[in-house]
């Protein structure tokens, strides 16, 4: 299970992998980027990237950050608040989650995804809208 970050672990844990120069993944739909720590603060994180590496994403784009210190993973979802030349901004939530079990990446999916398959000659189509609201 994944373990929530405290504040001051939180703050401890972005310096470090700001000083170190550490690589940090951005997951977005359909894209992906590395980059490094530029600034951060309570609201937001700064990141220096290759603007071309970051021309897939938009802002209010929705995102699933991973980080990495002294083989610690570290994951929190985010929107991109700014994506102009080397200016790339991710909001950063309240809470970090460190060590999640889950080795694969869960990726936001296009807005424009649709599913549908076939079984026994029959085609089934998905339609799942998001939810606000949690349901058995």
């Amino acid at each position: 299970m994944a373990k929530v970050v405290t504040f001051i672990e939180k703050e401890f844990l972005l310096n470090q992998v700001k000083k170190t120069g550490s690589r940090v993944v951005v997951y977005g739909p359909g894209t992906s980027l590395d980059g490094t720590i530029a600034s951060f603060d309570n609201e937001s994180l700064q990141l220096r990237v290759n603007p071309k590496d970051a021309s897939g994403f938009k802002p209010r784009d929705a995102v699933s950050v991973f980080l990495s210190y002294q083989s610690q993973r570290i994951t929190f979802p985010g929107r991109v608040k700014k994506n102009a030349d080397h200016d790339f901004i991710i909001s950063l939530p309240e809470n970090l989650f460190k060590a999640p079990q889950r080795k694969a990446v869960r990726v936001p999916p296009p807005g424009d995804l649709a599913i549908e398959f076939s079984l026994q000659n029959e085609r089934i189509r998905i339609d799942c809208p998001e939810s606000a609201e949690y349901s058995e």
